[in-house]
């Protein structure tokens, strides 16, 4: 015949304190109980099923949680209990926080509050204190009270006077340089001393006042050098003052202008020119503020020198013209003083060779006469 123990649903165990050694069955679960006269609902001894949920525990009371719940102690179990945790961090009573991005939390001394942390780049609005425990950066009065700033290099506005390393000798004062700084950016005010290069080459001597370096245009802010006097001096070699026309990559054409020299009064409209191209140099009056084509003085690449020109057809065809002769006058010539006027000497041989032109003048050595080129042939001038 068959034991049969006792047994019933899971709810009806739970209802009932069995007693020491007394077995009970729960038909819906499948679950064996022991009982030891205190636990209600007895021990489950069921090997089969173990602890596989939390509410399996013995001390632990949640059958149906609710989503998000946690479990406490209730001082005799664990029981399901809805959380009460804060929807924001700005929720808690301890922080107090409308941050921007990129902020952090950081602590006040009372509180956490948005802010940027150091180190991050950002701007800190607080004071520098020194190991001494001195005010190097006063937040309050926006002032620098450090002895000495060392860096490669500072990019502010100053206001007042910057001194040196000695603490007496001062570098700036009042926005005029007094020693040597370096600056980044365009400097307005008088400076005192010698100039240099990223190089540590000097460009303008403090002592004598001269230009020691070359001065390139691009390089030089103004249109105007006011000085009285500009000397251009050699160390080793002659002083040289270089004109050129930088194009780039495109060639000067031979009579471009590759430098001019103006000369004026005050804001006047300038007098005399001087230029230069491939081909030949010039000096031409402009008190007009237009170079003059007619009269002007010009020397060639070849020697040839030229004084005055034609107007021609295309208002200065005498001006870029080659000179046809040595020395080429467009009008009159006037020998003064007692001076002599020498004609080239030739034989016929050397005469006969020449490109005639009528009005030619020579003296021939062969027949000691003085000949002109005249209709077309030479002729003596004296019978």
């Amino acid at each position: 015949m068959s034991l049969r123990i006792r047994r019933g649903t899971d709810s009806q165990r739970q209802g009932i304190t069995p007693l020491e050694g007394e077995l009970l069955y729960a038909t819906d679960t499948k679950k064996l109980y022991v009982g030891d006269g205190s636990t209600g609902g007895g021990i489950v001894v069921d090997s089969s099923a173990g602890t596989s949920t939390l509410n399996d525990l013995a001390n632990v009371t949640a059958p149906s949680p609710n989503t998000n719940d946690i479990i406490k102690w209730n001082g005799s179990a664990w029981i399901t209990a809805a959380q009460n945790a804060p929807a924001a961090l700005n929720d808690l009573t301890n922080v107090s926080a409308s941050p921007t991005t990129g902020q952090s939390l950081i602590w006040s001394g009372s509180a956490w509050v948005a802010g940027q942390p150091y180190g991050d780049g950002s701007d800190l609005n607080t004071n520098i204190i020194s190991n001494d425990s001195t005010i190097m950066v006063n937040v309050a009065t926006s002032a620098i009270a450090a002895s000495s700033i060392t860096a490669s290099s500072v990019t502010a506005n100053f206001v007042g006077d910057v001194f040196a390393e000695d603490g007496v000798n001062k570098v700036v004062s009042n926005g005029a340089v007094f020693g040597q700084a370096q600056f980044t950016g365009d400097l307005t005010g008088s400076v005192i001393g010698s100039i240099y290069t990223d190089n540590s080459t000097k460009i303008i001597d403090g002592q004598t006042g001269l230009i020691t370096g070359d001065i390139v245009s691009a390089q030089v802010t103004s249109t105007e050098i006011t000085t009285p006097v500009m000397r251009v001096e050699g160390a080793s070699t002659q002083g040289t003052l270089h004109l050129r026309n930088r194009n780039g990559a495109a060639a000067v054409a031979d009579q471009d202008s590759l430098g001019r020299i103006v000369f004026g009064e005050d804001d006047v409209t300038p007098y005399w020119t001087v230029a230069a191209t491939k081909d030949y140099w010039s000096a031409s009056p402009n008190p007009t503020g237009t170079s003059d084509y007619g009269d002007f003085f010009q020397v060639w690449k070849n020697g040839k020198t030229q004084i005055g020109g034609e107007l021609g057809g295309s208002g200065y065809a005498g001006w870029v013209r080659e000179p046809v002769a040595r020395l080429e006058v467009f009008g009159n010539v006037h020998i003064t003083d007692a001076s002599e006027l020498l004609l080239g000497s030739m034989t016929t041989t050397q005469r006969n060779a020449l490109t005639a032109a009528n009005g030619m003048l020579v003296y021939n050595t062969t027949t000691n006469k003085f000949e002109g080129y005249e209709n077309g042939s030479w002729v003596s001038l004296v019978a």
